[in-house]
C-alpha cells in the first residue's frame, strides 16, 4: 500500500526540482492512485479532481514545451513558465490538504507499536477506519488474518486489468471508477486459498485478453 512515506520522499525529491516538472507530476500521479482506494468516498473525490486536474495541466505543459522548441519566442516561453508554475502550485497545495493529513495519521495510528500489545491485529481496513480489528488465537498462519498485502496485490492486478480493457482515451475518472469497481467486487468474495486452480487461471487469462 502506498504510504504517507512515499509522499514524503516525493516531495523531498520534488524540493530538489532537478528533471521536468511533468516527471515528478506523473510520479505523484502513481502514488495518488495507489492511495485512493483507501480513502473515504468524499475524500476519493477530491483526490480524483487532483488526479483529472494534474493530468490536464501535465498535458498542457509538455504541449506548450513542444511548441518551445519549434517556436522560443518570449510569449512562448511564457508561457510555459506560466504552466510550469502552475503546476508546482497544485503539488505543494497538496502537500498541506486535509486528505493527506488525515491519511497521514490513520497511518501513524495504524503503525503505533501499542497496536500489537493485546492481539490487536491491523488490517488494511485500518487505514480507512483507523480501527484495528481484534483478532482472537486461530491455528491458521499470521499472514492469514493479516491480508493487506492481498489487498495490495488485488489493487494492483484490478490496474493492469483496466488498462487492457479501457480504451486508450478514457478519462483518469473513468479508469478509476472502474479500479473501484473490480477492487470491490473481489475483496467482497470470501478468499479461502492463496492458490489458483488452474480453471481460474484459465478464465482470468481469457477475461484479460
Amino acid at each position: 500500500m502506498a504510504s504517507w512515506e512515499e509522499l514524503d520522499n516525493f516531495y523531498k525529491a520534488f524540493s530538489e526540482f532537478e528533471e521536468e516538472v511533468d516527471i515528478y507530476c506523473q510520479q505523484l500521479i502513481d502514488i495518488l492512485y495507489q492511495i485512493i482506494t483507501h480513502l473515504s468516498s468524499k475524500d476519493r473525490e477530491y483526490i480524483r479532481k487532483v488526479v483529472s486536474t494534474l493530468q490536464v495541466n501535465k498535458r498542457d505543459f509538455k504541449r506548450q514545451r513542444d511548441e518551445v522548441a519549434l517556436d522560443p519566442t518570449e510569449n512562448n516561453r511564457e508561457e510555459l513558465h506560466r504552466l510550469e508554475i502552475h503546476l508546482v502550485t497544485i503539488i505543494n497545495d497538496l502537500r498541506d490538504h486535509e486528505v493527506i493529513r488525515k491519511f497521514r495519521e490513520k497511518l501513524q495510528e495504524q503503525n503505533r507499536p501499542s497496536n500489537n500489545r493485546i492481539g490487536i491485529s491491523p488490517t488494511a481496513d485500518t487505514a480507512i477506519t483507523g480501527v484495528s480489528t481484534i483478532s482472537l488465537p486461530t491455528n491458521k498462519p499470521q499472514q492469514d488474518i493479516t491480508p493487506t498485502r492481498s489487498r495490495d496485490e488485488i489493487i494492483d492486478t484490478a490496474f493492469r486489468i483496466v488498462d487492457k480493457i479501457l480504451p486508450p482515451d478514457a478519462t483518469p475518472m473513468e479508469r478509476l471508477q472502474e479500479v473501484e469497481r473490480l477492487v470491490s467486487r473481489t475483496i467482497a468474495r470470501p478468499v479461502e486459498e492463496k492458490s489458483v486452480p488452474p480453471r481460474a487461471n484459465e478464465n482470468r487469462a481469457n477475461y484479460m485478453h
